[in-house]
């Protein structure tokens, strides 16, 4: 008999009121998941300055969305017509916005208590808090799961 690890969650909570009351418990980022999240600023930049070809851009935001979908171990995120449960999956996600797409990322990296920019937490040229300061999410808890 060999041995099976249960990976450790993490749940999130977001204090920004535009998701008020949203709960999403993950699994810990993999290793693979750490290099396909790292560098996200370098690479955002050089997709505005046209060095990264569409079809890369689409394959790596592809990885992300499955990525992230794959990490999911429950949410409670509700259709807004009817509020029937929304099930995690690559189509939920990319049916959001990506303001809610990004929002879930970067909390999930802020919840593993990683770095995957080396300017993540330094200011702006103007002195204020970086974006990624300003927003406003919480860890709630760190568990096994089931």
């Amino acid at each position: 008999m060999g041995f099976q690890r249960k990976r450790k969650t993490v749940t999130l909570s977001f204090l920004d009121p535009e998701f008020e009351g949203f709960r999403v418990e993950m699994r810990r980022m993999s290793i693979d998941d750490s290099f396909l999240f790292d560098g996200l600023k370098a690479w955002e930049a050089a997709i505005a300055a046209g060095d990264v070809p569409k079809p890369e851009v689409d394959e790596r935001l592809r990885k992300m969305h499955q990525a992230v979908a794959d990490a999911i171990v429950s949410w409670n995120l509700e259709t807004e017509k009817d509020g029937d449960p929304v099930p995690p999956s690559v189509a939920a996600i990319r049916a959001e916005d990506p303001d809610f797409f990004w929002t879930l990322v970067h909390a999930w990296i802020l919840a593993m208590r990683i770095r995957v920019d080396d300017d993540t937490k330094a200011p702006s040229s103007d002195g204020k808090p970086s974006e990624e300061l300003q927003m406003e999410t919480a860890v709630v808890s760190t568990s096994r799961a089931s």
